[in-house]
């Protein structure tokens, strides 16, 4: 048994399968597709030594290790109250 005391908002878990589908598209058709990652405030840069999905190239050159996510490709979409 795996256990944590978690606050709202302290965890997110996700697996490539989970809520993940689609209809087939033909050749003549294109899909399109929207992702939406919402991070807090607390977040924190952590480079990875793999290509990540979405890529986030040069971040791991503009951001260090541990660093809080300041940055265009991480836009504000709500302020805080």
């Amino acid at each position: 048994q795996l256990a944590w005391a978690l606050e709202p908002g302290d965890c997110v878990a996700f697996h490539m399968l989970s809520l993940h589908a689609s209809a087939g598209v033909g050749p003549a058709h294109r899909r399109r597709v929207f992702s939406a990652r919402y991070l807090g405030d607390d977040a924190r840069h952590a480079p990875r030594p793999w290509r990540t999905s979405p890529p986030f190239a040069g971040l791991a050159e503009r951001l260090a290790d541990g660093a809080t996510l300041d940055d265009p490709l991480f836009p504000r979409v709500w302020p805080a109250a």
